[in-house]
């Protein structure tokens, strides 16, 4: 509920799904979201990128594990973020970071205070 109330109102350049699971077998399809949570004994692993569309990307890829709640609703801000001021217009999560590689993607996201 959290993560919905934080990014229900944000606008971005085009649908994100965003997926929390805590099935260790990923029942919810977290590696096939934009943006997927996946609950594990010591933490929240968080996944990007993945899509089961026309055109899939099965498995997006795991850019942070053993995150607390807060710190899951903060690195998915922070995320959402850089792909509303980055990305174009109409283009899904997975193709941004398909197009910029996710080493570009994680840089700034994961090691800058500020987006």
């Amino acid at each position: 509920m959290r993560l919905h109330k934080q990014l229900i109102s944000m606008e971005l350049p085009e649908k994100a799904q965003i997926c929390v699971s805590g099935c260790p077998n990923n029942c919810s399809e977290g590696y096939l979201r934009d943006i997927g949570f996946l609950g594990k004994k010591n933490g929240w692993g968080m996944i990007v990128g993945g899509t089961s569309g026309r055109r899939p990307r099965i498995g997006g890829d795991v850019i942070a594990e053993s995150l607390t709640d807060d710190q899951a609703v903060e690195l998915a801000q922070k995320c959402l973020a850089y792909y509303k001021n980055n990305a174009r217009h109409r283009e899904r999560t997975y193709r941004f970071i398909e197009r910029i590689g996710i080493d570009a993607f994680n840089k700034p996201v994961l090691e800058a205070d500020d987006v």
